[in-house]
Order: structure tokens, then C-alpha cells, then sequence
């Protein structure tokens, strides 16, 4: 493989040697890919000399015109005239270049407003870029192409002005006079830097002319704030400061000397991409300083790092302006625990508190994955995970420790000073002890040489396994106890004693005292860092103590030049380093063994590179120790054994914060779920050392079954640590094969050996010692365990299909009755809460009705027009009064007994134009009803009889044709007769969904659509809130003939009939044509759909049947008189059911078949808690078709499930009570039932169906072959839910049964059910319910599917359960190394072959998976967390 592959696609050699060129000049694009006219580089070159020409002029003026003593007088005024020549050159060049461009739009704008044709310029598709055609040599596209526009327009003056400074210091640094000065008048040196110089002045001043060249440095993909052009006049400006301050101070004539070389080189090495771009090198000499001067550590995100430096700095400062010893240290202690906490993540805390409730609302409906992954993640919860109460008061004792340990250090240093050899010592051992008990904890020690003996030898016997991390918890439980505590309080005292006995009077003389400003500050720094150091990381700071006392304790008597504190500044710096020296040692050696030993790595060329990396070893090693002390990686180019210095970056590596982006797939929702679970057994491996050390830009990887986890640790600080979390695909390509299989070999030989004698000795060396991964550890996590397996022999077992079936009813009875109960649980709540907020709104709005009847009256006195309710007047109320019996006979004639209407109408007329109707609310009073039965029914929601009269009078817009219905001289009327309509208003039936039968309650709301809701409340106002009291003991029975009157109709025990109000009238067949015909033709009901540009005359309604009885109709009219009753009942059968109706101008009105719509005599007072709803109860199948099947109902099971029911919401318990018999032996109530299940039933053993696996796997996706039920149930998606729901679980109760034996009896059944639906999701992977169970950790997913490649039916199971994960640490040189390669080859070589070399599969690097964790888009992890803090305590 490696022999074939490329390293370099052939097609991007020519754009790479196009793109060399612009790198070395500075922009200047002398190579095109197309043929362009000669003035186009001659403009370029212009441009390029300009400064080198007006620079030449000044230089030769200024050394003949004036001798040497006079130069250094008007050295700074010619400065100044050719930096402000250079200022002009450049504001000029740069306005004619956007001058002519926004002249171009404009006349291209003016053309296309005026029609006329803009000829477009032509762009070959198929070149590597885009070309340009030029027309002329000051033409618009040849400026634009020369001299680009900025993007920003305030550049032009700030670019201009930096072009000023770059060239005229640049003038005053190149001058012969000033390098002959600094060379003790070396005129080779001087004609070198003055020719080089200039080379490097023009190119620098080149890229703020036009625009940045492409460096090799790359850390954005994309520059849209226009950094790029100051990175090169940054390096620059760093030269001339040295400079200026050399001419003042010639303290820095050796650094000038230094940096005039520098200067010269600057070209070659940004040809190399050593220097880092602008912002990157700030934000790196920030982090270096932070860490090495101050203490800190880097930071998981550049905010943080610059609040923390910014806190730091701030420290330093009081500690060197204070005035005392005492103060000084006291601050540097407390301080330094402080900053040492997580003040990232409290600051993140704050933030999001002050900031939860301003969440982004986006009008993009995003896609089911999308939204599952755009919900929040979960975090731990606990002590130290995040600041609690707990956290602070723990953070509070250990700050008020460290204070008093550092205090009583200092304030007693002069007695105590015998001490600092025996605390000395003791750092030490501590030291050495840490490290013991570290690597004890690890599966090998000796840096990843040697097995450890002590640790559990098989991982696959888990009892034994869990045993043996068990002892070795005690030795990780007293290592928690040294680093966390021990450690750090002795280092306080130990510091705190030394820097004490150096001062003599530490209350009144400050830190600094008796010190050189410059040994002052670096003392104080010292200081300040090491109290800091002592908690950001311990095992690092008693290294360095241990370092700096053997020092101390060595040192010659009276030798008193190195100060401690100095001493611990370089010992840290040179601990750094030469850790990275030997990590960089090891990657070189990996990389020159593995390209040779791995034939699949050798190319013709690797033995000569080999050659000549020993024999130019001193040369490697000089780069090797520049990278080191520049603390950059150390780039191999295409992760060969060539390799350079690259560019020095922060610790956290990639530009974009943390986790801000991954290539998502369904696959993502393992790793999210992992994640949790995966920080907390992190957070025990951390704090008992069985991972290391965890510092900062330490890489892990773990591995367990098919899954890959990436672990970068960003920051580190006291008892804390933040990792990042990447998952890596699980679709393993042959390379990521490769590579897992090396990691699993591995793994195996580490976790996996034979016990100490059966032939293992006691010494296990490991056989892969320079391989970049290190095994450390195994540790149980609770994820999912994926168990794939093949069906054949099982779905296709005899009978399956029939088994399915079979358990589809009993599956199906289970469900309907258990979510129709929880739904009427959740309704009987929700009813309660709304009781109890109604009758709060009555009790207000009793008194406020008063006060605005008061006024309304005496407005109604002065004969004032009512003012429009709906204009700034808001709601006005009248009178509200409650009548008693003997009241309401006393009252009007006209109102019916036993009802007392008080209306005040401060208004007949409508205020608005054209006059209207005044809309009516009547309101229910706030006690409760109670039916015969006891129990109690919902308080009456207000009905809006405005809406109502909307119906009839139709005062919505007019239609076009129609006319204005407010004009119109036809009497509006309604009829009663459209009660029918069940779809369209159903305002005093029964439940809503199914409820109470024939006890419904007077005054249920309108069953209206949302929109015609909406679009009325629009159009009415209120204007009169009547309240009806009714004096009847118990509540009016409904009457059918009120489904659309202003009130309901009044019973009439003298006559024993139902007494319609005014505004009703009866129902009968003569209604039907005029009163339906004008209620279709006014209300705007939408049926049947006409076009209505054309014009319509009424249509003549017919039935295809004879007339049917209210029954027929779905209605149920009950007459009674005490315990006599007479109803009129839905026949369940009727024996010529109607389907449709006609109309005369062809269109048809849907019914359906069979219509169980109606209130069904429920024997049982409890059988409406279960009623089915009344949507469900319309079925477009044949009763005889449907009879045939219902003797395959599950009676008995539907009995035993209604056992099982949860009565409580009705008051009652089914266990020890007669209800579960009463409900079971209401045969109305199994009727709908059965009706409904066996109906659903036949929509999966319809005419044509064939059985066999393939309809077994067709029906549990919900792709059941189309009839005329599965289209109704399609129709409503809480049914369909339902139905398909109970296929899935039927079917996975037939698997069981066929491998696990049948089910013996209903309890079984039951707790097989009960089980599924608690702890199991049964679906499909693409569900977004999938996803949803994942993230919500359900404890078991199973799905169906089928293999095209093999042809056979598959499931997958996934379960939730602890699954054994070996975690080991890869080398962070060669992490780096290679995603500094892939930066160059990706962003500046362009080099974007899918198959290119450097993505090969490199067992002993990991080459694949290392470019996968990469952040995008130059990697593709398929999940990557945001900061998580870990606590290590």
C-alpha cells in the first residue's frame, strides 16, 4: 500500500508550486494556471518595488547628504517622511481599487434596473481555479485582481498605517549607519542585512498592500476578520522594539545583533511555517506565561485562558507592590488555592444561569437526529462535578488550611528554620512514594515496560477481577489522600519557611526588598508561582521541589547567589522541556522503526531517509531540542521520517472551541449516552492514579466491542481535571480495521495472561514497546452492549406469523386499556387544576363584574353610545347574580322555571360600521355538578354564544360572489337537525372523547376547529356574561335538538318532555333539507369543496338510504322522570347502515361503515372511565365482515388486564371491591372494545396477505399492505401509535417464545408486557423515538432488521449494562506531530485525496484513528463533548 499511494495527488503539484512562490514573495502571483496579459505582473512588481525604490532614494539621500555625526539628528524626521510616503502610496492604491469596484457594481446595478443584458463572463468549469479575463491594464477586473479590496473598509487606513510603520522603521533599522553601528562597521554584514532586509521589508509591507499570501502556518480555515495580513509585520515590529531599545539601552546590543539575523531569515521561515500566525502567537506567549511565570495551566478555551492570566496578572502585581513580606505571601497562598480551583466552570455556571431563559427560537423545523442532539446534555451530579453548597464548604476549609499553613510558616520562619532540610527530604519521599502508588495501579510500570505483578491478571473472570481492584482501591484511596492533601499543605509550609527566612522583618519589609528590579520581579514571580503550583499540579510541583532542594542541600556553604524561588521558575521550565525531549526522541524512533519493519509503510525512498536521519542525527537532534524549547510539535511531513519544527499553538491544539462540531450520524447517540457514564469511571481512574497523571494534553484511548473513545485532557487544576470526549465511527473502513485490530492485540496481551506460575513468570515485558499507545487500565462503565444476531430459522419458523398474531390482540387490549386509562387519570388532574384556577377567576371577577356594571350603568343614563369592547376598553361585565328557586319564580314570565336570567345589555348595537349582533357568553357557575351516580363532573367552561350566533349569522368575510351577509335580506336561521355533524359541533353531547354516555353535562364547550376559534374570537367581542343557576337537584339530561340553540333546552317534569328555549326547535325530517342546506351555505363548513369563482346554486341534499331515527344519526336522547327512563339508543348493528351522502352536484360526504359514535348504555357507572374515544368509534369496515372475527377476542385477557387497571383516579381500588366484576361483565363496554381490537385485527390479515418473514418484517416498519382500516388508522396517530406499537411487541414476544419456550399463562403474559413496556423500546433505529430512548439510557432497544448482502433478517439488541472498557494512553508528540502534518498537507497543500498516503493505516502510529479525532473539517469524530470537568478527589 505504501509503495502505490502517493503522497502527493498529481494534480496538486502544480497548484502547490503555483502557491510556493506567493508564499516566499509575500502574495505576488508571478505563476498562473492560465495565460494572462504581461501588464498584470508587471503591476504586481510595481506595486512589490515601490517601497525598496522610495527606500533606496531616502538611504543614498540621507548617507551623502550628511556626515555621521549628523545623521542621528535627522535620522527620525527622514523616517517620517518615508513612512508617510509609504502611508499615501498605500491609502491611494487601495481607494483607486475600491473606487473602481464599487463603480463596477453600481453600472452592473443600473443595468439590470434598466433591462439592459449584462454580459456575463465567461468561467471554465472544469479549471483548478477560477480564471479572470482581462480587458485592459487599469481595468476593473485587472485592479481587483492586483490589489484585491478589503473586506473591511476601516483596513485601508489601519493597514495603510501599519505599511508606514513596517517600511519607515524599516528604514531607520537597514540603514548603513545604523548596521555598521551595531557590527563595529562589518561592511559584508552590512551590504548582507541591507540587500536581505529590504527583501524582507517589501515582502512584509506586500501583504498589507494587496492581501495575505498563503502561509504554511495555517490555524483558521477561513480569515474573516482579515488577520492574516499582520502576522508577518507582527514578527516585524518584534525586531524593531529590540532595536529602539537597544538605541536607548545598549543592555540589548546582543539581542540586536541576534534579531538583525533573524530579520534577514524571516522569508525562509515563513516559507517552513514556523512562525504562528499573529493571534495564535499572542495567544501562545500568553499561555506560556501563564503557566511558567504565574502557575497557571492552559485553559480549555481562549476566554478562559484570558480571565485566568488576566487574575494571575493581577496577583503578581499585589504581591509586588505590597508593602509586606506577610501580605505578600498570604495573598500568593490564598490566591494561588483560588485560581487553582475550577473558575471556569463557575464562571460557565453563572453564565448560563443569568442566561437560560434567552434561547434562540428557529423557524427551520430541523431533522429527528437534529433535534434529539440539540437537547441539552446531561451532567453529573454530585460533589465537586459542579458548585454547590457542599463544594464551596469544602473549597472554604481547604483555602482557610493552606492560609494558615503559609501564615504560621512565615511568621515563625525565624525559629522553624531548622526545618526546611526535614520538610525537604520528606517532599522527597512523598515524591517517590506518589509514584509507586501510582504505578501500582497501572497494568504496567517502569514506563510501560514491565507487567505489573500486583495487578488483576484476567480481566475476562470478573469476580476475580473485581477482586483484585479492590485491594488495589486501599493503595488509590491513600494516594487520593497524598496528592489531594498532604502533599500540597507541606509544599505550602515548605515555601512559605524558605521565603520567610530570607527576609529579616517579614511584617513591614516587602517580598522584593534588597533585589535589582529585574531579580525583584523574577523573586516575586518565583514566589508567586510556586504557592500557585503547589495546587494546579502536585505531583509536578513536589518534582520540581524535590529538584531545586537536592540543589539547595548540594550547593557550597555561603553560596548564596541562587535564590530558591528562581531556582523553582527554571527547574519547572527544564522539567517541561525535557519531558518533551524525550517524547519527541520516542516519536522520531517510532516513525523511522515502523516506516521500515511495517512492509506496507516502505516506499523506494525510506531506506535513504533512514540513512540519512543517523547520519545527519546531530542536525534531527538540533530540531528535535528547537521544537522542545519552542514548545511546538514536531511535524513529519506526510508522516514520514522528515521532520521540521511547526509552528508553536496552544495546548488545546485546533482553533474552534471544544465540541463545537462533529460529523454527526445516528451512531452519535452511543457516544452521547457513553459520555455521562464514561466521565464517572474517568473520575476514579484519575484520582487513584490507575491512568496517570492526567495533564494537561495527555491523549487517551479506550476501546470496548465495536467502539472507539478519544480522551483529550484540556486543563488542570487542583482536585479537578476538563477532558474532551470523542467517539470515533463505528463503520470501520479496512484502514480503521487495521489499526483496531493492532489496539485489541494490545489490549488482549495486557488485561488477558495466564496467573503467576503456570509458566508466566514474574516479569511480563510488553511486546509492543514502541508502539505510541501504553495500556493502563480496565474499568467497568455502564453503556449499551450490542448484540447483533442473525433470524434465519426464527422469523421464518412454521406458525410464526400466526403466533404474531395471535399475541397482536392480547398485545393490543393491554395497551388501549392502559393508555386510556393513564389519559383519563391526566385529564381527571388536569380538570382539577382548572376547577380549582376557574373558581380563583370567578371569586375576582365577582367583584370586579360589579364596579363595571356600576359604570356601565350610569354611562347607559347619560344616553352615551357603548363604547366597542374590543377597542381599548378591554372586557366589560354586567351584573352577576345567582337566583334561588323561590327568585327565579318571582322572576320574568318569559324565563323557563327554574332559571333565573339577570341581563343587563349595555348595548344592542355594535359599535362597529354596519351594525352586527351581540355576542353572548354564558358562563357556568363555579360549584360543581354531581350526576346520579355521585360522581363529580367538571366544572362548565364558559360557552361564547357570539361564536355560536357566528355560525348562523355568519359574520365572517364574505366569500367571493356571495355578497355581504350583514346586508343580505335573507333570515338567518339554524337548525338543530345538524347536531349530526359530529365533526363539526358537538357542544351538549357526551365526553368529549368518549366520557360519561348518556350523563354529559349541560353546558359542554364547542367542538370546534382551532382556526375557526381563533378566526372568531377575532371577529366577536363579548359583550354580556350571563350565569345560569339551576335549581333542579340534579343536572339536566342533554337533548339531542340542542346542539346548536342560544341555551339548552329545560325538562318539564309536568309533561315529562324536553321544552326547547327560544331559538330551538324540534328535530324531524322535515329540517333536514331547508335548516341543513342554510346551515352548509352560511357557516362557511367547507363541505362539499366547490370552486368559487363559478357560481352555485343550493344543492338538494338526499340520502341513499330512507331516513333514519336520531339514533341512527349517532345521537342518544334520555327522558326520564325519577328512576324512570327512556332512551333512545345507537343501534350497534343498524340494519341498513348509510355510507355517504349525495349531492346533486357530484360530490360525495364520506361516513363511515359502521358509526359507534353514539353514548352506549354502559351498564356499569365505572365503564366511562375506559369508554373508548369517541373518534375511535367510527369504523369503515362491514358489520358481517367483522363479525366473523369476533369470536377470536381475548375475553378472558381483556378481563384479567381490567384487574390490572389503576382505578384510584375515580376513587376506588380494584383490588378487595366489585368493580373490576361490575366493569367486566358490561357487555356494551366489551362490545367497543372487541369491536375496535378485532377491526385493527384485520387490518394485518387482509385479502391478499401472504405470510411468511417478509410480511413479518414489512408490518413490525409499519409498511402493512394498504386496505381500507390500516387507511383510517393511518388518519390518526395516537391509534396507529397504538396498533403498531402492539405489532412490535407481539412480535418480539414470538421470538422469545420460539427460543425461550411459550408463555404459560396470563400473569406471564402480563409481566412480559409489563416488562416491554417499562424497560424495552421496540422500533426501528431510524426513529427518532430511537434516538430519544439512547439518550434517556432505556435499558434494552431492540430492532428488525434485513441484510441485502446476505439476504437474511437480522435484530439488534442493545443493553444497557456494565461493559469492561481497557483505557490507554497514547504518546502526545506523536498525536501532535501527525495533526500538524495533517494541518499542512490539508490547508496548504490542498491535498484532499480520500485515499491519499497519510491516512493509511499505521498500526504503530495510529495514523487513521489519530486524523479521525481531529477536529473538523480536517477530522471526523462522530461525536465530540464540550468541556467536561472532572473532579480527582
Amino acid at each position: 500500500m505504501g509503495m502505490g499511494v502517493p503522497l502527493l495527488n498529481e494534480y496538486k503539484r502544480s497548484f502547490l508550486f503555483k502557491r510556493i512562490p506567493q508564499t516566499v514573495l509575500g502574495g505576488l502571483k508571478l505563476r498562473l494556471g492560465y495565460e494572462a496579459p504581461f501588464y498584470v505582473y508587471i503591476n504586481q512588481i510595481t506595486l512589490w518595488l515601490v517601497p525598496l525604490i522610495l527606500g533606496c532614494i531616502f538611504t543614498v539621500v540621507l548617507e551623502l547628504a550628511y556626515t555621521d555625526e549628523d545623521i542621528s539628528d535627522f535620522l527620525l524626521l527622514y523616517t517620517c517622511l518615508y513612512g508617510a510616503c509609504i502611508i499615501i502610496f498605500v491609502v491611494v492604491v487601495q481607494t483607486i481599487s475600491t473606487v473602481v469596484e464599487m463603480k463596477e457594481k453600481e453600472n452592473q446595478e443600473h443595468a439590470a434596473a434598466g433591462g439592459i443584458a449584462v454580459m456575463q463572463k465567461k468561467r471554465n468549469l472544469f479549471a483548478d481555479e477560477d480564471e479572470v479575463e482581462f480587458e485592459s491594464c487599469c481595468g476593473a477586473d485587472t485592479l481587483t485582481f492586483v490589489v484585491p479590496p478589503k473586506k473591511f473598509k476601516i483596513n485601508i487606513a489601519f493597514h495603510a498605517l501599519l505599511s508606514g510603520a513596517v517600511c519607515g522603521l524599516g528604514f531607520w533599522y537597514l540603514l548603513p549607519y545604523t548596521v555598521n553601528k551595531l557590527y563595529d562597521h562589518s561592511y559584508s554584514a552590512t551590504v548582507v542585512i541591507f540587500i536581505l532586509g529590504w527583501l524582507t521589508v517589501c515582502i512584509t509591507q506586500y501583504s498589507l498592500t494587496t492581501m495575505a499570501p498563503p502561509e504554511p502556518a495555517v490555524y483558521r480555515t477561513m480569515d474573516t476578520h482579515e488577520i492574516l495580513p499582520l502576522t508577518r509585520p507582527l514578527y516585524t515590529f518584534l525586531c524593531y522594539a529590540v532595536h529602539i531599545a537597544n538605541w536607548y539601552n545598549s543592555d540589548f546590543r546582543t539581542a540586536d545583533q541576534v534579531l538583525h539575523g533573524v530579520f534577514v531569515s524571516l522569508p525562509v521561515l515563513w516559507v517552513v511555517g514556523l512562525p504562528s500566525p499573529a493571534e495564535v502567537c499572542i495567544l501562545w506567549l500568553l499561555e506560556q506565561a501563564h503557566v511558567f511565570l504565574l502557575g497557571g495551566s492552559p485553559a480549555a478555551s481562549t476566554p478562559r485562558l484570558l480571565v485566568n492570566f488576566t487574575l494571575s496578572a493581577g496577583v503578581f502585581v499585589g504581591s509586588y507592590f505590597l508593602g509586606s513580606t506577610f501580605a505578600s505571601i498570604m495573598l500568593a497562598a490564598v490566591a494561588g488555592y483560588l485560581l487553582s480551583c475550577d473558575v471556569g466552570s463557575l464562571g460557565s455556571q453563572v453564565w448560563s444561569m443569568c442566561h437560560s431563559s434567552t434561547n434562540r427560537v428557529s423557524t427551520k423545523k430541523p431533522s429527528p437526529l437534529t433535534q434529539v442532539l440539540s437537547t441539552p446534555e446531561s451532567q453529573n451530579k454530585g460533589f465537586l462535578w459542579s458548585w454547590s453548597l457542599s463544594t464551596v464548604v469544602y473549597h472554604i476549609a481547604v483555602l482557610a488550611l493552606a492560609g494558615a499553613a503559609a501564615g504560621v510558616a512565615t511568621q515563625r520562619a525565624d525559629s522553624l528554620s531548622a526545618l526546611w532540610r526535614p520538610l525537604g527530604h520528606s517532599i522527597i519521599g512523598l515524591c517517590v512514594a506518589e509514584k509507586l502508588l501510582r504505578d501500582i495501579q497501572s497494568v504496567y510500570g517502569g514506563f510501560g515496560l514491565c507487567r505489573n505483578w500486583l495487578y488483576p491478571h484476567n480481566v475476562d473472570n470478573r469476580s476475580a477481577f473485581r477482586k483484585g481492584k479492590q485491594k488495589l482501591l486501599v493503595l488509590g484511596l491513600l494516594r487520593r489522600c497524598i496528592i489531594s492533601w498532604v502533599c500540597p499543605l507541606v509544599v505550602v509550609f515548605y515555601i512559605g519557611l524558605i521565603v520567610g527566612a530570607d527576609v529579616m522583618d517579614v511584617m513591614d519589609v516587602p517580598l522584593k526588598a534588597g533585589k535589582s528590579h529585574f531579580s525583584g520581579i523574577c523573586y516575586v514571580l518565583g514566589v508567586v508561582r510556586a504557592f500557585r503550583w503547589a495546587w494546579q499540579s502536585t505531583s509536578l510541583a513536589i518534582l520540581d521541589i524535590s529538584v531545586v532542594h537536592a540543589v539547595l542541600v548540594a550547593k557550597p556553604p555561603g553560596y548564596d547567589e541562587l535564590d530558591f524561588p528562581v531556582l523553582l521558575l527554571a527547574a519547572s521550565f527544564g522539567r517541561d522541556r525535557f519531558f518533551q525531549v524525550a517524547n519527541k526522541l520516542y516519536f522520531w524512533l517510532a516513525v523511522l522503526v515502523s516506516s521500515w519493519t511495517d512492509k506496507k509503510q516502505r516506499r523506494r525512498s525510506t531506506a535513504p531517509i533512514i540513512v540519512l536521519n543517523l547520519v545527519f542525527f546531530p542536525v534531527v537532534l538540533s530540531v528535535i531540542l528547537a521544537a522542545s524549547v519552542l514548545s511546538a510539535p514536531l511535524l513529519c511531513v506526510f508522516t514520514l521520517p522528515v521532520f521540521f519544527v511547526g509552528f508553536p499553538r496552544l495546548g488545546k491544539f485546533w482553533s474552534e472551541p471544544v465540541g463545537a462540531s462533529a460529523s454527526t450520524c445516528p451512531d452519535t447517540l452511543y457516544y452521547r449516552q457513553l459520555s455521562l457514564e464514561f466521565a464517572a469511571m474517568l473520575r476514579s481512574a484519575f484520582a487513584n492514579g490507575s491512568l496517570g497523571e492526567p495533564h494537561a494534553g495527555n491523549h487517551y484511548l479506550a476501546r470496548f466491542q465495536d467502539r472507539l473513545v478519544w480522551i483529550m485532557v484540556l486543563e488542570r487544576g487542583a482536585s479537578f481535571c476538563t477532558v474532551s470526549i470523542k467517539g470515533l465511527e463505528l463503520q470501520e473502513t479496512s484502514c480503521h480495521t487495521a489499526e483496531a485490530a493492532r489496539i485489541d492485540d494490545q489490549f488482549t496481551e495486557a488485561f488477558t495472561v495466564p496467573a503467576v506460575g503456570a509458566g508466566s513468570g514474574l516479569c511480563i515485558l510488553n511486546h509492543y514497546p514502541l508502539h505510541c499507545l501504553t495500556p493502563l487500565d480496565t474499568a467497568m462503565v455502564k453503556t449499551y452492549s450490542d448484540a447483533k444476531n442473525v433470524l434465519t430459522g426464527v422469523i421464518d419458523a412454521p406458525g410464526g406469523v400466526e403466533t404474531t398474531l395471535n399475541l397482536f390482540t392480547k398485545s393490543l387490549v393491554w395497551l388501549l386499556l392502559r393508555h386510556i386509562n393513564r389519559r383519563r387519570k391526566q385529564e381527571e388532574e388536569a380538570r382539577r387544576r382548572k376547577e380549582k384556577e376557574i373558581a380563583e377567576m370567578e371569586s375576582e371577577s365577582l367583584c370586579a363584574g360589579v364596579g363595571d356594571w356600576a359604570d356601565s350603568d350610569k354611562k347607559g343614563r347619560k344616553n352615551s353610545p357603548p363604547s366597542d369592547p374590543g377597542r381599548g376598553g378591554g372586557l366589560r361585565r354586567d351584573k352577576i347574580s345567582m337566583a334561588s328557586k323561590d327568585a327565579a319564580l318571582r322572576g320574568s314570565n318569559s324565563s323557563p322555571a327554574g332559571v333565573n336570567l339577570n341581563i343587563r345589555p349595555f348595548g344592542s348595537k355594535s359599535s362597529k360600521k354596519g351594525g352586527g349582533t351581540t355576542g353572548v357568553v354564558v358562563r357556568p357557575p363555579p360549584p360543581l355538578f354531581n350526576d346520579p351516580s355521585g360522581q363529580v363532573m367538571s366544572a362548565l367552561p364558559p360557552i361564547n354564544l357570539a361564536n355560536r350566533t357566528s355560525l348562523v349569522h355568519n359574520q365572517q368575510p364574505p366569500r367571493p360572489g356571495s355578497g355581504d351577509s350583514r346586508h343580505s335580506s335573507k333570515p338567518r336561521s339554524y337548525s338543530p337537525a345538524a347536531a349530526s355533524l359530529q365533526s363539526y359541533t358537538d357542544i351538549f353531547s357526551d365526553e368529549e372523547e368518549g366520557g360519561a354516555g348518556d350523563r354529559a353535562v349541560i353546558g359542554k364547550k364547542f367542538r370546534l376547529t382551532l382556526a375557526q376559534r381563533n378566526q372568531q374570537q377575532q371577529q366577536h367581542e363579548l359583550s354580556t356574561i350571563v350565569t345560569i343557576t339551576h335549581n333542579h337537584p340534579n343536572p339536566l339530561p342533554p337533548s339531542p335538538t340542542s346542539a346548536l340553540t342560544s341555551l339548552p333546552p329545560l325538562f318539564n317534569p309536568a309533561t315529562n318532555t324536553v321544552t326547547p328555549q327560544h331559538g330551538a326547535s324540534a328535530l324531524s325530517d322535515s329540517d333536514n333539507g331547508k335548516d341543513l342546506d342554510d346551515l352548509l351555505s352560511e357557516s362557511d363548513f367547507g363541505m362539499p369543496a366547490v370552486d368559487i369563482n363559478i357560481p352555485q346554486t343550493k344543492p338538494n341534499l338526499c340520502y341513499d338510504h330512507s331516513p333514519s331515527p336520531p339514533s341512527a344519526l349517532g345521537l342518544d336522547s334520555t327522558i326520564g322522570r325519577g328512576g324512570a327512563e327512556s332512551k333512545v339508543r345507537t343501534a350497534m348493528f343498524p340494519s341498513k347502515p348509510f355510507s355517504q351522502l349525495t349531492i346533486s352536484n357530484g360530490n360525495h360526504i364520506f361516513k363511515p361503515v359502521m358509526n359507534l359514535a353514539g353514548s352506549p348504555d354502559f351498564k356499569c357507572q365505572y365503564s366511562s372511565h375506559i369508554s373508548i374515544p369517541l373518534k375511535w368509534r367510527e369504523l369503515p369496515i362491514e358489520p358481517s365482515q367483522l363479525s366473523r372475527y369476533i369470536s377470536q377476542f381475548p375475553t378472558s385477557w381483556y378481563h384479567h388486564v381490567l384487574g390490572t387497571l389503576d382505578w384510584s383516579s375515580i376513587g376506588e381500588s380494584a383490588k378487595g371491591s366489585s368493580l373490576v366484576q361490575e366493569v367486566s361483565q358490561d357487555d356494551t363496554l366489551t362490545n367497543c372494545y372487541s369491536q375496535l381490537v378485532m377491526a385493527c385485527y384485520l387490518a394485518f390479515v387482509s385479502a391478499g396477505y401472504h405470510s411468511g418473514p417478509n410480511y413479518l418484517y414489512k408490518c413490525y416498519n409499519g409498511d402493512v399492505p394498504w386496505n381500507a382500516m390500516m387507511d383510517w388508522l393511518s388518519e390518526d396517530k395516537e391509534l396507529h401509535s397504538l396498533v403498531i406499537k402492539a405489532f412490535r411487541y407481539s412480535f418480539k414476544l414470538m421470538l422469545d417464545q420460539t427460543l425461550l419456550g411459550d408463555i404459560s399463562d396470563g400473569e406471564e403474559l402480563e409481566a412480559c408486557l409489563t416488562t416491554l413496556d417499562r424497560e424495552w423500546y421496540i422500533g426501528r433505529e431510524s426513529d427518532p423515538e430511537w434516538g430519544t430512548a439512547v439518550v434517556n439510557t432505556r435499558e434494552n432497544l431492540f430492532s428488525l432488521g434485513y441484510s441485502q448482502a446476505q439476504g437474511v433478517y437480522t435484530s439488534r439488541t442493545l443493553t444497557l449494562q456494565e461493559v469492561p472498557v481497557a483505557v490507554g494512553r497514547v504518546n502526545r508528540e506523536a498525536v501532535m506531530g501527525q495533526w500538524a502534518n495533517l494541518n499542512l498537507e490539508l490547508l496548504y497543500m490542498t491535498n484532499d485525496d480520500e485515499e491519499r498516503y497519510s491516512i493509511q493505516a499505521q498500526p504503530a502510529l495510529l495514523r487513521n484513528l489519530t486524523v479521525q479525532a481531529a477536529d473538523p473539517p480536517l477530522g471526523y469524530p462522530i461525536y465530540s463533548s464540550p468541556p467536561i470537568t472532572i473532579p480527582t478527589l
